[in-house]
């Protein structure tokens, strides 16, 4: 992710206690973790021995990234249809459905599904066990308005954390579980309350002040499509073939390896837990029947997509070199680039090269200026924006997809209202 998003990096802090192996040229003082992360426990409160203090890519916001990938694909020649339902999926044909009109109609090309967790109502054949990732949602003042990333080690769980995420709109979030949760909407999956426990629990063990249910302002989750192994011994039925690049007809396990048993792997989903389940991506390539992508995770979306799209146009009979590896997305810029504009950061943050649109829109249009809600950094404009250039059709698309306002609970009425206008105006 990091070429494509050059413009997003965040600083991570791990605290260190006594028995911790790392030598003192390897990390931070503890003093000056404690000012990166202020409620993190200091030495005069709690054992603490320093901080690692390192860099990683950052993802700003998952939806925003999503509506960045449809509209560089539409740079390049895409055609990008919303609301709009694929059934029947064949090898070479499927149907659309308008969900605006009703209207159907038969579309006909080479065929890939890649719908999460609902690959298996497409392909039978596939095993996906949905695991709950739920967060929650505290402003930064609760935490002493962190700058960095920091964990907090989960007990009794080896190499599992808990995370605090400072946000570029005075949000942090506090995440995440992994859980098996089958049966569970995945359009808006429920935070229950347990999540919401186990998050508290986790990350006030690191915390000088523990956080309290009245410091959460906002909760939300999404669900992991993980792919099971069948009882059969293959990873969707029949023959596993592991990693490779070549012949038709096959099914391909991509990751690392090291993975549990597939026998171990169902015993931990069917005991609920799956944080140690398989996050390998899986493509199905077989004669007679679309080409499936499944499983995986975010981190590995362009590996996944190149290997789709390379086995669709195995089928297609072109030989074409994959670009995306080194492909900015739109908005995306160096770091040097970035900081030269104007604009306010957090518009920078979210929308890179792309943020004076966004603020033009708030001179054009000054009642769609400031923020959309009391608590909230949302602006009119960025829902404007989300109209006019990232094909937002509904005041759900602009509170939950192209602002992230649902974040916070009490803000919800009045964004949905401002929501209204925009619409109003983006197509009057």
């Amino acid at each position: 992710m990091a070429r494509p998003l050059q413009h997003q990096a965040t600083p991570f802090v791990v605290p260190l206690r006594p028995a911790g192996p790392l030598r003192d040229r390897q990390h931070r003082y503890a003093a000056d973790g404690c000012v990166i992360t202020p409620r993190v426990q200091d030495p005069g409160v709690g054992p603490l021995r320093g901080a690692v203090y390192y860099t990683d890519g950052q993802l700003e916001d998952d939806a925003r990234l999503v509506i960045a990938l449809a509209r560089t694909a539409a740079a390049h020649g895409a055609d990008v249809l919303t609301r709009c339902a694929a059934t029947d999926l064949r090898e070479d044909r499927l149907t659309l459905t308008d969900e605006t009109t009703g209207e159907s109609v038969e579309a006909r090309g080479t065929v890939v599904s890649a719908t999460g967790v609902w690959a298996g109502e497409h392909d039978p054949s596939l095993r996906i066990s949905p695991s709950r990732g739920s967060h929650l949602v505290v402003r930064a003042e609760a935490l002493g308005c962190p700058s960095a990333v920091f964990t907090a080690p989960v007990p009794g769980h080896f190499g599992r954390f808990v995370f605090a995420l400072p946000q570029s709109d005075g949000l942090v979030l506090v995440g995440l579980t992994d859980d098996a949760a089958p049966g569970v909407d995945g359009i808006a999956p429920p935070v229950p309350e347990s999540d919401e426990d186990f998050l508290l629990a986790t990350i006030n063990r690191a915390l000088e002040r523990p956080l309290t249910r009245q410091d959460v302002v906002g909760r939300f989750a999404g669900l992991r499509p993980l792919v099971l192994p069948t009882p059969s011994g293959g990873s969707t039925g029949g023959t596993k073939r592991r990693i490779g690049r070549h012949g038709f007809g096959e099914r391909r396990e991509h990751g690392a390896s090291g993975d549990l048993s597939e026998g171990a792997e169902r015993a931990l989903v069917e005991a609920g837990a799956t944080a140690d389940v398989s996050r390998r991506h899986l493509l199905i390539d077989e004669p007679g029947r679309p080409l499936t992508i499944a499983g995986g995770k975010l981190t590995t979306y362009r590996t996944m997509a190149e290997d789709a799209v390379d086995a669709a146009c195995r089928r297609l009979g072109t030989d074409r070199e994959c670009r995306t590896r080194t492909l900015p997305l739109v908005g995306a810029a160096p770091r040097e680039v970035l900081a030269r504009l104007e604009e306010p950061t957090r518009l920078v943050r979210r929308y890179g090269t792309e943020a004076g649109r966004v603020a033009e829109l708030g001179r054009r249009y000054p009642r769609f200026a400031g923020p959309v809600a009391e608590g909230v950094a949302y602006t009119g404009a960025e829902m404007l924006f989300g109209v006019l250039a990232e094909g937002a059709l509904t005041v759900e698309d602009l509170v939950e997809r192209r602002t992230r306002t649902s974040f916070v609970e009490s803000a919800v009425p009045a964004a949905r209202e401002v929501a209204a206008q925009v619409l109003e105006l983006a197509t009057t």
